[in-house]
């Protein structure tokens, strides 16, 4: 009799094609039994998206509340705990049995959090293909970091969306810099990999062979289509996003980050860190995600420079100066990165870095 009880949670429903929203928004069950609905956007062009699922919702006889976020995630890491107090207090008020994000980037962090905390489920209606966080089931570290020091929050776990619903003619009219940003999310599914797998052998962590092949596909998707991806036409989103949706799902595998985020992912947590501290602005997630793993490659004594090329070829920054991040605080992130996240076991714990050692790193890969 075998004994390991195995349960994998994925949404139950992935639909991605082109002018789809309308149409296939009413197909999904789950909202054909909901009274309420509360939508959370970003603060710009997500809120005419925003708008017209709302609309599309209010055909449906669902009543629905909008809320926008304000432009607090380039600002302060703390001013949002305001704005989901807010959220969670419409929604308990008004008995929502649902949320739907309709948004890019860290926007999809505050809908986990808000349905966590509801106990609803929620569905992702992405606009960018900027990284995984739309079908991961995961709070970012950082924000998990913020958000636990203040609200009682246990876990950065979440259950995944109940559906996403990525239509491709929306998601590239968005800047063709958050694709490429998705695309540093994604090459950097091959360090995290190699990160988990030294975790294995150095500390005996549990290692998941089906979590680690579904997300090194999503590197070896951008690998393998890189030409196509740098052209930014709506072919180029569907592959980016089909990726995204993919490494996503990997996580569900161990109900955690481990799949998606390693030494690369630690490293750009440190530099956005640290952007609050200096006051500087950070590059996007996955821009630095992306510069992390040229960096962490080369430590893990892989092929670093054909991370590079492959972020090259497609469009992303490959060093400070294209991140437009100061190098100073660059070397200093490299520096302190074991330190931001110890319980996470990864090549960044093999050594303990000067700031001279991380510089001449640095240098060597031309990140500086």
């Amino acid at each position: 009799m075998i004994s390991d009880y195995y349960e994998v949670e994925v949404p139950q429903y992935v639909i991605l094609g082109s002018n789809i929203l309308e149409e296939r928004l009413k197909e999904i069950n789950i909202l054909k039994e909901i009274k309420t609905a509360l939508i959370i956007t970003g603060p710009t062009k997500t809120r005419e998206y925003g708008e017209i699922v709302k609309n599309i919702l209010t055909d449906m006889n669902i009543k629905v509340f909008i809320y926008s976020l304000s432009n607090f995630l380039e600002k302060t890491q703390y001013r949002y705990i305001d704005e989901i107090k807010s959220i969670l207090n419409t929604a308990s008020q008004n008995s929502v049995r649902i949320i739907l994000g309709v948004a890019g980037g860290k926007v999809f962090d505050i809908v986990k959090v808000c349905s966590k905390f509801l106990s609803i489920p929620y569905i992702s209606i992405p606009t960018t293909a900027s990284h995984d966080g739309i079908s991961s089931p995961v709070i970012s570290y950082p924000i998990f970091e913020v958000i636990s020091s203040k609200i009682p929050l246990k876990s950065s776990r979440v259950r995944p969306p109940v559906a996403i619903l990525a239509d491709t003619a929306i998601v590239s009219r968005s800047d063709k810099r958050l694709l490429y940003a998705g695309c540093g999310d994604l090459v950097a599914k091959f360090t995290a990999v190699l990160d988990w797998r030294l975790a294995h052998k150095r500390v005996g962590e549990k290692f998941n062979e089906y979590a680690a092949a579904l997300s090194v596909l999503g590197f070896k998707i951008i690998k393998n289509r890189r030409k196509i991806i740098s052209l930014a036409t709506e072919k180029s989103y569907r592959i980016v996003l089909k990726a995204l949706i993919a490494v996503g799902v990997a996580a569900g595998f161990v109900s955690s980050s481990r799949p998606l985020s390693g030494s690369e992912h630690i490293f750009s947590h440190t530099l956005e860190m640290l952007s609050y501290k200096y006051g500087f602005k950070p590059a996007l997630h996955g821009e630095q995600c992306g510069v992390g793993t040229i960096i962490m490659t080369y430590l893990h004594g892989k092929n670093w420079r054909l991370i590079k090329s492959i972020l090259k070829e497609i469009g992303a920054p490959t060093n400070a100066n294209e991140l437009g991040i100061e190098e100073k605080y660059l070397v200093e992130a490299l520096t302190i990165s074991r330190k931001t996240r110890p319980e996470r076991y990864t090549i960044l714990n093999e050594r303990n870095m000067s700031y001279e050692e991380a510089r001449k790193i640095l240098c060597k890969v031309e990140v500086i």
